[in-house]
């Protein structure tokens, strides 16, 4: 009777131990460090009981990594989701970001592809791809079937200034400069 007994207690701590790892192979939470040499971050975990554990550091997939490569580093206070094949954190791997109210969506359209570093640039692609936008600061770059536009700040071309406020020396008949282009 004891070697059944013994036998139904390791089942039942077997299948313990399969349904926490089997509820540990995606996990949600948010970036708390990031090391972006190593492609790695640790990322709080609810621990159940209302507090957090960090994770020990772990990669995020990239969008490529192979002939066409990818650098996009996580940020702190980015919600992301962990996935592990075995259940245990110690193989899991960052799969994607989610948006939240700290870190909402760049654009509500369906027909663009935003990509946008806060504070630094924003890169947009319009419906159908046939618009592309990029803007930096207060300089914005347009290319579109109807020609390329630019917009804020001065055009140069090694050191020259091709932009709207240059002119032409040495132009005959007539004065030394011309006027800036209209």
């Amino acid at each position: 009777m004891n070697g059944i007994v013994d036998e139904i207690g390791d089942l039942r701590r077997r299948l313990s131990a399969l349904e926490r790892k089997s509820n540990s192979i995606v996990r949600y939470g948010i970036v708390r460090e990031v090391d972006p040499e190593t492609g790695r971050a640790r990322v709080g975990l609810q621990d159940g009981e209302g507090g957090e554990f960090l994770t020990p550091f772990i990669p995020w997939q990239e969008a490529a990594t192979g002939a066409a490569k990818s650098h996009m580093p996580l940020s702190v206070g980015q919600a992301v989701e962990l996935k592990s094949h075995t259940g245990d954190i110690v193989d899991a791997v960052i799969q994607g970001s989610l948006n939240s109210s700290e870190n909402p969506r760049p654009s509500s359209k369906g027909d663009e592809y935003v990509l946008l570093q806060v504070g630094a640039a924003l890169v947009r692609v319009a419906s159908g791809g046939d618009k592309i936008e990029m803007s930096v600061g207060g300089v914005s770059l347009t290319v579109s079937s109807a020609g390329v536009e630019i917009a804020g700040g001065q055009v140069t071309h090694n050191g020259t200034n091709i932009g709207d406020t240059h002119t032409h020396g040495g132009v005959s008949p007539g004065p030394n400069n011309t006027s800036t282009p209209n």
